[in-house]
């Protein structure tokens, strides 16, 4: 439940990213959030993109195997990160996967 609570749970495809740190505080300015993301990729990513109430606020490519990010982003309800790698061959079966991730929502 903490890791729920503190922006360290995710789900994924593929292995693909791990240490996530997730967090959005309030700024002196209202109407403004301080919002740091940062994680180790284990496959190259395509995408990622910082979202909120359903609209996508910020996208990153050519994403390095450390990650990081810290920015002011306008107040919303929730702030969530989903992102995307580059195709990869399947084990077991024919055709390739899009290993992907999403980390859970912050609700501010």
């Amino acid at each position: 439940l903490q890791a729920y609570r503190t922006g360290r749970f995710y789900c994924m495809v593929g292995n693909c990213i791990g240490n996530p740190l997730f967090s959005a505080e309030e700024t002196r300015n209202p109407g403004e959030f301080s919002v740091r993301l940062s994680f180790d990729t284990y496959t190259e990513m395509e995408q990622v993109d910082i979202i909120a109430d359903g609209m996508c606020l910020h996208s990153f490519t050519d994403i390095p195997p450390h990650f990081t990010f810290t920015g002011i982003l306008p107040a919303k309800r929730y702030f969530r990160v989903r992102g995307w790698g580059k195709g990869i061959d399947r084990k077991y079966s024919e055709g390739q996967y899009t290993p992907q991730f999403l980390l859970n929502p912050i609700f501010v």
